[in-house]
């Protein structure tokens, strides 16, 4: 099956009238295609190319898994909803919670800023939440690496022995009828949540294409055991998701590139969105991407996130899982 799929590749590059892969495979193999694949895979302009048609507003999703796209501007205290193509459906008053800035610990009154997951749809609740509440995964691991605390910050509609109410402890709420009418619109396993402070944080192809291309550099760097080329990837302040700074990772995986051969590492699924937070001066952008690694020591397959901060020009990576 490798073969045919190879020969069909070889095919359709001869076809189109460029024989870089054709000549490539004679010189060096299989391999040797791998890696002029890969090579194009590292630049900016190729995946500029690939997006050229996309419509990246809010950011990638490679999958299209998500049906609407939630945003909260916390400063406005307005809910938007969007379709998977951007297109704005609806725009809803709410409350957020009573204090500014973004949520840091349990009893400060404030709701995150952030990027989330709705989680549950839960009814028949205390009258204080309305008529239904929608749950989210706050905190997340953005949340939990920088010591945020608390819970429960759900969307949910108004108390119902107090409408007119103006806050709330961290959650987002509406009007109970304007409630009913948002879930009628969304399947809550299939939409994503975007709290911001104020306006809607957007990106472009250019900026997409660029983190893209490192993250194919870094990962060719880490295919190849270029050590050097891979720590590089990383912010000075990056976090492991055990906690390991740095220094303690570099250490760490340094020993790994040494015992680990014969890598093959595979990414898919691309979710790449600007992440709203007031801790870094710098734009942040979440990553998670199915990752399937297979090595001389090691093979694992799920889910990896990596955080991206945009420093300068230059994406580095501050946060792994």
């Amino acid at each position: 099956m490798k073969i045919v799929v190879l020969i069909m590749l070889l095919l359709s590059f001869a076809i189109a009238g460029n024989f870089e892969c054709a000549k490539a495979y004679f010189r060096g193999g299989v391999e040797a295609i791998e890696q002029l694949v890969e090579d194009d895979f590292s630049k900016e302009e190729f995946w500029e190319e690939v997006l050229a048609d996309e419509n990246v507003k809010f950011g990638y999703f490679q999958n299209k898994k998500y049906d609407h796209i939630v945003v909260v501007d916390k400063m406005a205290k307005k809910l938007f909803l969007f379709d998977a193509n951007y297109n704005k459906i609806i725009s809803i008053p709410v409350q957020v919670g009573k204090e500014m800035g973004d949520k840091m610990v349990e009893g400060d009154l404030k709701t995150p800023l952030g990027v989330y997951n709705f989680i549950r749809r839960i009814q028949h609740l205390d009258p204080d939440y309305g008529s239904l509440a929608i749950t989210t995964n706050y905190p997340n691991f953005f949340d939990k690496m920088h010591g945020k605390t608390g819970y429960g910050i759900w969307i949910h509609g108004l108390p119902e022995n107090d409408p007119s109410k103006t806050t709330t402890e961290g959650c987002i709420a509406m009007e109970n009828d304007l409630l009913l009418q948002f879930d009628a619109l969304i399947n809550h396993k299939k939409a994503l949540l975007i709290t911001n402070k104020q306006d809607l944080m957007t990106t472009d192809i250019q900026e997409i294409a660029k983190i893209l291309a490192f993250i194919h550099r870094w990962k060719i760097a880490w295919k190849y055991n270029d050590f050097e080329n891979y720590i590089d990837a990383y912010d000075k302040d990056f976090k492991w998701h055990n906690g390991m700074d740095k220094e303690e990772f570099a250490r760490y995986k340094k020993n790994i590139f040494t015992i680990a051969s014969n890598k093959q590492i595979i990414h898919s699924d691309f979710e790449i969105i600007p992440y709203p937070t007031e801790l870094y001066a710098q734009r942040i952008f979440q990553v998670k991407m199915q990752q399937n690694y297979r090595a001389s020591n090691h093979n694992s397959q799920g889910e990896k996130i990596l955080f991206i901060k945009m420093d300068g020009n230059e994406p580095k990576i501050i946060l792994e899982k």
